[in-house]
């Protein structure tokens, strides 16, 4: 099944590195998603059910341009879900996305990416998704993100470990300065 077409890809690439501004993407691209609140959704969906990794890219860089028409945060429940998959490789995109929606849901996910206790990617970027799921619970903040982060801090590897100790250490003092 194809999910986006190649002219569709093109004007997704084109929008991404600047070629084409937005509102000639809307007027070129094969549906008219300018009013549609939940075209990328849909189409993640169904990438999600097809496990076409190529074009969960596109859609991760449609989805950023596409942010003044589909709210962002009803993308969080797809991005958990694909954050467990191993068949795609945009697991950092969707790490992003989680801790920029604040998304307290996502936590126990981060929590299970930090411990590598997910399906294993190649070990640099394994290592490096870890790390970043950690920052990523730091950065969603609250009181849930607290603890999970002094869990990290005891059970995680020594790189997870040591981040969430500093990302702890970093919470405590924008809160001694917040305070003063």
């Amino acid at each position: 099944m194809v999910i986006l077409s190649e002219n569709d890809k093109q004007l997704i690439l084109d929008l991404a590195v600047n070629k084409i501004e937005i509102d000639d993407f809307y007027d070129r691209y094969s549906v008219n998603i300018s009013d549609d609140h939940s075209y990328v959704l849909r189409m993640l969906e169904l990438t999600e059910q097809a496990q076409d990794a190529e074009t969960i890219e596109y859609l991760t860089y449609l989805r950023g341009y596409h942010r003044d028409v589909e709210p962002k945060h009803i993308h969080c429940e797809i991005f958990r879900r694909l954050l467990l998959e191993e068949w795609h490789h945009s697991h950092e995109y969707m790490i992003d996305a989680l801790w920029f929606e604040k998304d307290t849901a996502a936590i126990p996910v981060l929590v299970q990416r930090a411990l590598g206790t997910l399906p294993q990617l190649d070990e640099l970027d394994d290592a490096s998704l870890r790390k970043r799921s950690v920052y990523a619970i730091a950065k969603i903040g609250g009181d849930s993100a607290i603890e999970a982060l002094k869990d990290l801090a005891e059970r995680g590897s020594k790189q997870v470990r040591e981040t969430a100790q500093k990302c702890i250490q970093d919470i405590q003092n924008d809160a001694k300065y917040l305070r003063s």
